[in-house]
């Protein structure tokens, strides 16, 4: 009778599987969720850094393999040095004040508008393809932005009229 009880039960096993995250493991998931949201804008910088600003750095001054290799050195301490900061730091970026939440939240779709609109202006520049893909990001800016509104509507009783247009521009 004694062994049953270091035994598992299915209870146990259910308790331990289904036990609500810490709030480390939280925060942790926020932060990667929010660097792969943030990750067409990093893209974007890097694309930029290495069709733009690559060859000019190129046409003035070559740099010895010795002087890239120790580039990429610094890069690789620095990288390991915020690492152990943000580690150390932790706690107070789980601290964040309401507003800031708040105010990421009404930033970011603005942004994603700006860089859309941005697209479609640069394209009928340069390349038609660009329309396209403002277009594409506006639309599916809209319709991330009108389940937001829809949802928030379901809670009041009442929505307003431009988001019932979701469906036709899915």
């Amino acid at each position: 009778m004694a062994d049953d009880v270091d035994q598992p039960s299915p209870s146990r096993v259910a308790l331990e599987l289904f036990r609500p995250p810490g709030l480390e493991e939280r925060g942790r998931i926020i932060v990667v969720y929010f660097f792969f949201w943030l990750l067409p804008i990093f893209v974007s910088a890097v694309r930029f850094v290495a069709a733009r600003l690559w060859p000019l750095l190129l046409v003035q001054m070559e740099l010895p393999l010795a002087g890239i290799a120790a580039a990429m050195l610094v890069a690789l301490i620095g990288g390991i040095l915020v690492a152990l900061w943000v580690q150390q730091n932790f706690q107070n970026f789980l601290h964040l004040p309401a507003t800031v939440v708040f105010v990421l939240y009404t930033i970011l779709p603005a942004l994603s508008v700006f860089l859309a609109m941005r697209s479609v202006l640069q394209g009928a520049a340069e390349a038609p393809y660009f329309v396209l893909l403002g277009l594409y990001n506006l639309g599916s800016g809209f319709v991330r932005w009108s389940t937001d509104i829809s949802d928030d509507a379901t809670f009041e009783g009442t929505g307003p009229r431009f988001v019932q247009g979701r469906e036709h521009v899915k």
